[in-house]
């Protein structure tokens, strides 16, 4: 038997129930005490069975009237236990957790503390003297369980005789059916089943929690505890493995043929194909050839056939769970709380339930007339349908023997639904009359024809009887009507079109919480009553995290190295099996064949070798990947990883953290570009590794953009430098390398190459930098086109562009073979600057011994230009501005750094002024600058002449 611990006597509460209008109930007359497991059931039971019931309530509250029990008068008094008054414990000198080795917890006795110490002190006085203690505790396991915890607080001496009343919803019909049907008391089998339960996971989960955090915290430097739990750590599983799957998928491509008949008004449709899925290119070609002699199919058959939809079984817990998961965005355990107010306030049968099937004697009648009064037209149209024409008999499922399905009650609510709650009773209801609906009823017209051996098949649907579809529209089938007679002509079939079409098989998505449900469900993780809290457990300590409206469970890197970990040092850890097997026993003490004590000692004796297996080899459990930076820091920032492009070798989301792209799934870290900023740019792959390209935008002025592939960057094939992005790789065969973008020498360092930059969409700047000095060109009006020819220029030998441009009053104007430099129209909308972070070629000079006057000088800064027509702006920094007044009022140095330079060459021009125009340009790109966003423009007086 389990000893209690009831703590100090002193903090359960002083409760004074010797009023007046208390005493008036004490006498000779039977006592009766009355125990629900809610506050809201206490009230329901005292006023479906009592006349002139006197309530006291409060946070226990509790009720008192008078009237005949078995012949005689009796004084009851109602009251609730508000959940479990008792919690499975270790005891005291097992607290601490330095107190002992973990291993010692498999073989420590366990305790029942209070839990609910209010309860308890009510309990105990409401019992004094009491001939009858009537249980009116949920009708499942976990309440015959309270039962008897409320028993050794009320009835500890075996004086009262207990009785047991079972009901599953709390309207006055039910409740009175309870009281009048009273039994002898509760079940001890399934009481020691939840004990068996209970004294198990706390054993298990407490010794490998302790030891494995414990060593974590002094491995890691962490402060989080990293828990264990025999059905916590099997759903966590679930998840990691449907995650691994679609880490470890590799996509392959696949083709289908596709062909249409054309009926004889020459409307085409598409047909499906019966053959087998084709892996290469060659072999769907080759059909589509056979297929293209052929200009029509030969009949095979033409078939109606008549079938039906069968209409659903009952709804039990998972099934409710399931629904609130897919529609309504709603986690088990919230849901779980949406249907117990629906139960407490009398709408809803008990939502904690595994069976399917409705007893012979549920009052379906009366519940269907009664909805005829419900506000939603759809129900009450529906409801008074079956009430005139007759409700068909349940489809029959599977009873577990504890609660009916989840059913409406008679209680009709009618305003006082809103939301969450509404959504899920009119989900409750509609079930409820799609099961006792007639089934659905379609026809089939099959076509099926063949072309060269080749097999195809058209279908058409037609609904006959909508059935129980028409109340339960989600479960509809979806008609789709088509007169197969007019494709077939003389037992022939017109061929409209005959191709192929490549596709890709693709991984299957992160479990949604409904999946994982039902993955619980199949393998006994957990029961009905428990799953949801399992569920919210992994999610509360953060190994998976919930996503998108369909809200898909996807791993953390503690839940993914937790489960590797696990499988590393022994699968059974982790694998559904083993728990399973545990509630198998479970079960078969409730049904009285093992005994309580035979299965937690053989569970325990497993588990205990499984722990001593586990901590010798607890060095090889390495908690993340990145375990050298501290799990603490990993726990604690909590920063949200950017998703960057694919991995050429996993196909996997490469992430950005400390300038470098890493693959979780590769383990491996590819470096970037220093003081940028990177997106994936569409999916364009790397011809050389497969790996998808990256848009890198400078972070300082004047805002260079390139392309790079994050393996070539450090390890290219073609390039022997550290640094290889898209704008050096001399690939001829790539659109996107240096060759095919390349303009020619930079007139600026005369050792890089000038190269177009990349374009995200239409609308932008053209812009053209060094992938030496990176200067940057920049041509003011938006492109919508642009096209490097392969003819130079003959004057500056750069390559020649077809552009095509937009101008402020959307005027498109089109270029052809115009050189940007030459050309007098599009040299004047040109901008013109150096890099102004640390350059790579460095020449130092002396500074120029002239300044340039300040009127001379362009005020609008060319990063401010960057910045406004960019397609990804950033925020605007105020330092630009501020320093280019602050060198201004210092001395006349700043203007050496603001130094206009020309880049048309002017025909009209001398050759003198060429000369000098030609020596300030090399002065100024030679000079080392510091400051980012002081950026050189072309003086517009100038270019205005």
């Amino acid at each position: 038997m389990d000893q209690y611990d009831y703590g100090d006597q002193e903090d359960f509460e002083d409760y004074d129930y010797q009023d007046e209008e208390f005493t008036n109930y004490q006498g000779s007359n039977l006592k009766i005490l009355m125990v629900a497991e809610k506050n809201s059931i206490a009230e329901a039971v005292a006023y479906a069975i009592g006349s002139k019931v006197r309530a006291k309530k409060g946070r226990q509250a509790f009720f008192y009237f008078s009237g005949m029990f078995k012949g005689q008068q009796a004084n009851f008094t109602v009251t609730a236990t508000n959940g479990h008054l008792f919690s499975r414990d270790f005891p005291k000198e097992y607290e601490n957790w330095n107190s002992c080795d973990p291993i010692e917890l498999f073989q420590a006795k366990t305790i029942k503390k209070a839990a609910n110490k209010a309860a308890i002190g009510l309990l105990k006085k409401c019992s004094s003297g009491i001939d009858y203690l009537i249980l009116w505790l949920d009708n499942d396991r976990e309440g015959e369980n309270i039962c008897f915890e409320v028993d050794e607080i009320c009835n500890s001496q075996g004086r009262a005789k207990k009785l047991r009343a079972k009901f599953s919803s709390i309207t006055q019909t039910d409740l009175k059916y309870a009281y009048n049907q009273l039994n002898s008391g509760p079940n001890i089998l399934e009481s020691e089943s939840v004990d068996a339960r209970q004294i198990i996971d706390l054993k298990v989960g407490v010794a490998f929690s302790r030891f494995q955090t414990l060593h974590f915290q002094k491995k890691y430097s962490m402060d989080q505890m990293v828990t264990f739990g025999p059905c916590q750590t099997p759903t966590l599983g679930f998840c990691v493995e449907r995650h691994e799957e679609i880490a470890n998928f590799v996509p392959k491509a696949f083709y289908t043929i596709k062909l249409s008949i054309v009926n004889n008004v020459g409307f085409k449709q598409e047909v499906e194909w019966l053959g087998q899925q084709i892996w290469k290119e060659q072999e769907a070609k080759l059909v589509v050839q056979q297929l293209l002699n052929y200009k029509q199919g030969d009949v095979i058959s033409q078939q109606i056939e008549q079938k039906s939809k069968p209409r659903p079984e009952g709804i039990n817990t998972v099934s409710l769970l399931k629904f609130a998961s897919s529609y309504l965005g709603l986690g088990p355990q919230q849901a779980m709380h949406v249907a117990e107010r629906l139960y407490l306030k009398g709408y809803i049968s008990y939502p904690r339930t595994e069976t399917t099937a409705y007893p012979h004697e549920f009052p379906t009648p009366k519940i269907i007339n009664n909805l005829q009064k419900y506000k939603e037209p759809l129900i009450s149209e529906h409801s008074k349908y079956l009430k005139t024409n007759g409700h068909s008999n349940p489809k029959q499922g599977v009873d577990v023997g504890d609660h009916p399905p989840i059913t409406p009650t008679e209680n009709v609510p009618q305003n006082d639904l809103y939301g969450e709650e509404r959504t899920m009773y009119e989900y409750v209801v509609k079930m409820f009359l799609a099961a006792h609906s007639k089934d659905c009823k379609y026809e089939n017209h099959t076509l099926k024809f063949i072309v060269n051996d080749h097999q195809f098949k058209y279908q058409a649907k037609y609904i006959l009887d909508p059935g129980f579809t028409k109340i339960a529209t989600w479960l509809a089938i979806t008609e789709n009507k088509s007169d197969l007679t007019k494709f077939v002509t003389n037992n022939k079939v017109q061929i409209g079109f005959v191709e192929y079409q490549q596709g890709q098989t693709s991984p299957p998505d992160h479990l949604t919480e409904t999946e994982l449900i039902t993955l619980m469900d199949k393998f006994k993780i957990g029961t009905d009553a428990s799953m949801a809290t399992h569920i919210n457990n992994i999610c509360e300590r953060q190994y998976v995290k919930v996503e998108g409206q369909s809200r898909k469970l996807k791993p953390t890197d503690l839940g993914l190295s937790l489960v590797r970990g696990y499988k590393r040092i022994d699968p059974d850890l982790v694998a559904p099996q083993l728990r399973s097997n545990i509630e198998s026993q479970v079960d078969q003490i409730a049904k009285g064949k093992l005994k309580c004590h035979q299965v937690i000692d053989e569970v325990i004796q497993i588990f205990t070798k499984k722990y001593i297996h586990f901590r010798d080899r607890i060095n090889d459990f390495q908690l993340i990947q990145y375990h050298q930076q501290g799990i603490n820091k990993q726990i604690k920032q909590q920063v949200e990883e950017i998703i960057l492009s694919r991995c050429g070798d996993c196909n996997r989301y490469l992430v950005q953290s400390n300038n470098s792209a890493i693959c979780k799934q590769c383990i491996k870290t590819y470096p970037l570009l220093p003081d940028c900023k990177f997106k994936a740019y569409g999916a364009y792959r790397c011809p050389f590794d497969k790996f998808e390209l990256l848009f890198c935008t400078s972070n300082k002025s004047p805002f260079n953009t390139t392309l790079l592939c994050p393996k070539c960057f450090s390890q290219s094939p073609l390039v022997t430098s550290d640094q290889c992005t898209c704008n050096i790789c001399p690939n001829v065969d790539c659109e996107k390398s240096k060759e095919s973008r390349m303009v020619g020498k930079c007139k600026s360092c005369k050792i890089g190459e000038l190269i177009l930059e990349p374009f995200i969409s239409k609308g932008q700047q053209i812009c053209i930098s060094c992938n030496e000095c990176w200067c940057l060109y920049q041509l003011v009006p938006a492109i919508l086109q642009v096209d490097i020819t392969k003819n130079a220029c003959a004057q500056c030998q750069l390559k020649t562009f077809n552009l095509l441009t937009k101008t402020k009053d959307k005027e498109e104007i089109k270029y052809s073979n115009v050189c940007l430099l030459c050309h007098e129209e599009l040299n004047k909308k040109l901008l013109y600057a150096p890099y102004l972070g640390e350059k790579k070629f460095m020449i130092q000079q002396k500074k120029q011994d002239q300044p340039v006057k300040e009127e001379e000088i362009n005020k609008e800064t060319f990063s401010k230009g960057r910045k406004k027509f960019s397609k990804n702006p950033r925020k605007t920094n105020q330092r630009d501005d501020d320093q280019f007044t602050q060198k201004k009022n210092d001395n006349a140095d700043w203007a050496a750094l603001l130094l206009a330079q020309s880049v048309a060459n002017n025909k009209q021009k001398s050759q003198k002024q060429q000369n000098q125009e030609e020596g300030q340009q090399n002065q100024q790109q030679q000079q080392q600058i510091n400051e980012p966003g002081l950026v050189l423009i072309e003086q517009k007086k100038k270019r205005n002449h």
